[in-house]
């Protein structure tokens, strides 16, 4: 047996002025050192939103906007075009004032969580920095956040990038100097070969430096010494040169 059409229309409003009274939570990602160019995060990338007062039991929802759940269950938004995260927070379904986790999961880049405290009336209150193992009551730095109506405007944080191998530096002829075994054999090698010629310069600059100094006037050799006799001169060339008598008178 089908149900009446009053009772489809009947939810079906019910579920129109719940969404109505809905508040809006825009996580956007600007642009920063380590993120250059926020548009090129994969599509897998999303953020949630996860309260510790969950109920496993709860039904999830969906909304135009995003994947969305209950509040006190977890909700999930995927990345938009516009490189934000968009979340519908239910204020019918809010049961007194509640907080929740935010957390960005990208495959490239780590976010930094925030804690997101949301009213009864399903507005949200503020955003805090936050860590793995810090004590839920220790609030951390809060966010600034820009208010426009319903919708709550917060930036996402880059907190560097994930690696998932390690990356090996290439070789190069530099690299081996080093290391200080190179330079001890480096070293040892140049004071064996150098040193000999070292102590030949040095040995050699002694010998000179003991010399003495010298004088042309005291250095020289003498002229005055006696020469030696080498034997009676021939002189048969003379005498047949100039005969005898050539040059006496007649």
């Amino acid at each position: 047996m089908q149900p009446p059409r009053s009772s489809h229309f009947f939810l079906l409003l019910l579920s129109l002025l719940t969404y109505a009274t809905a508040s809006i939570l825009t996580i956007t990602i600007p642009p920063s050192n380590l993120l250059p160019n926020p548009n090129s995060l994969p599509a897998s990338t999303h953020a949630t939103l996860t309260t510790l007062r969950s109920s496993p039991s709860a039904p999830s929802s969906s909304s135009s906007l995003g994947t969305s759940a209950p509040a006190g269950l977890r909700l999930k938004a995927p990345l938009s075009r516009k490189s934000s995260f968009v979340f519908n927070i239910p204020s019918g379904q809010v049961q007194g004032p509640q907080s929740f986790l935010l957390d960005v999961y990208s495959r490239d880049y780590v976010f930094a969580p925030y804690r997101v405290d949301v009213d009864a009336d399903g507005n949200v209150a503020g955003v805090w920095e936050t860590y793995r193992g810090n004590a839920w009551e220790n609030r951390g730095v809060e966010k600034g956040m820009v208010q426009v109506g319903e919708v709550a405007v917060v930036e996402a944080k880059v907190m560097g990038t994930r690696k998932f191998y390690e990356e090996r530096a290439g070789f190069s002829p530099l690299s081996l100097f080093k290391n200080p075994m190179i330079l001890i054999v480096v070293f040892a090698l140049g004071v064996t070969v150098g040193m000999p010629y070292l102590m030949d310069m040095s040995t050699s600059a002694l010998f000179y430096d003991s010399q003495p100094p010298f004088h042309p006037t005291i250095n020289a050799p003498s002229t005055n010494q006696p020469q030696k006799y080498s034997g009676p001169r021939d002189t048969r060339g003379i005498r047949e040169t100039f005969p005898q008598g050539a040059n006496s008178r007649g």
